[in-house]
């Protein structure tokens, strides 16, 4: 029996079209799986970057609101930055910070550990760590960890500076001075770190090498009565009496600054000076700024009984004082702006307030 060529003809050009119909169908259907996975790609794409956005508006918040010395606010806007981009590391890192800045150490902490696990060798996460563990009063552990860093060459000013409280911590005072000594050898900011430097020095017992960095920080500074006082705080505790009061007396000479009324008050005391004056001091220190009140009550309490009680009887009769002048120039001011209201009939009076016509 023949095969009919028209049916053999029509049942091929039936399985061609079949085969054309299945490729067309798979191709059709993987047009639209290229398109769906290609819109879902825009729309990860475009929601990462609304992501990425308010991320960073958060961080803007964040920022303003550590500048402005507000960390628990600081706090919130970086944990919701973190929601919208959680692979952020900086961002992490800035938390800790703020975490530090807050003194939230356990939670600063944790998270520092965290970014440790991700960059093992992250010079800065690993002074953070040494940073947690000072807090924690493991200082040693804090000086291995930052004089490692040293030895495998990182010169930050930091961790050098760091190394310097860390040894004096450890009653290490000869290496505190080492440290000072490399600090203001590699550091472009030396001139800052003078006072700190000299500090160590007097510790360490190196008089002779710290008093030319006292002098140099002194000609430093200028004027600024913040940094000048710092200064004389140094001379006076290390019983430099004489060059603390040649820095106080001028900067009172300008104005009763409390700071150093009560500094030179100490300096007075602990050089044996006569105690009107310590006292005189005090008092003036007190009613220039009444918040250094506290601090001088407690102050006083190392002072020989005499002493104190004497203090204590002058600043009652200061107090009196002050309160007997301001009644009187309340008084006085009410004396000045009392004015007289006069009601012709109350029993038919209704308006209360002015008119508005």
């Amino acid at each position: 029996m023949s095969i009919k060529p028209h049916l053999l003809s029509r049942s091929k050009q039936a399985a061609g079209q079949t085969g054309f119909a299945k490729r067309h169908f798979f191709g059709a259907l993987f047009l639209v799986v290229a398109f769906l996975v290609l819109s879902l790609s825009c729309v990860n794409a475009a929601g990462d970057r609304q992501s990425a956005a308010i991320a960073a508006d958060y961080i803007k918040f964040a920022d303003l609101a550590s500048k402005q010395g507000d960390t628990k606010t600081a706090i919130d806007y970086y944990l919701k930055a973190i929601e919208f981009d959680p692979q952020s590391r900086q961002l992490r890192f800035n938390l800790v910070l703020a975490y530090i800045a807050a003194m939230r150490f356990e939670e600063g902490n944790i998270l520092n550990e965290q970014l440790l696990l991700e960059d093992p060798g992250n010079v800065v996460v690993l002074e953070n760590r040494a940073y947690f563990l000072a807090v924690a009063k493991k200082a040693d552990a804090a000086f291995q960890i930052l004089s490692q860093l040293y030895v495998d060459g990182n010169r930050r000013d930091s961790i050098l500076y760091n190394l310097i409280l860390l040894s004096e911590e450890l009653a290490r005072f000869e290496d505190a001075w080492n440290y000072g000594s490399l600090l203001l050898e590699f550091s472009p900011k030396a001139s800052e770190y003078r006072l700190r430097v000299a500090v160590s020095g007097l510790k360490a017992g190196k008089e002779k090498e710290a008093q030319p960095l006292l002098e140099e920080y002194r000609d430093s500074v200028g004027t600024d009565a913040k940094k000048l006082l710092a200064l004389a705080e140094v001379y006076a505790k290390n019983k430099f009496y004489g060059q603390a009061l040649q820095i106080i007396n001028p900067l009172l000479e300008s104005g009763n600054n409390p700071d150093a009324l009560f500094l030179r008050a100490t300096v007075r005391q602990d050089s044996g000076q006569d105690s009107d004056e310590v006292i005189a001091d005090l008092l003036l220190a007190i009613k220039s700024q009444a918040t250094m009140r506290e601090k001088i009550l407690a102050w006083t309490k190392s002072l020989p009984a005499a002493k104190q009680e004497k203090f204590l009887a002058e600043l009652i009769k200061q107090d009196e004082a002050e309160a007997f002048e301001k009644k009187n120039l309340e008084a006085a001011k009410l004396a000045t702006s009392t004015t007289t209201l006069t009601i012709t009939n109350p029993s038919t009076t209704t308006t209360l307030l002015p008119s508005l016509n």
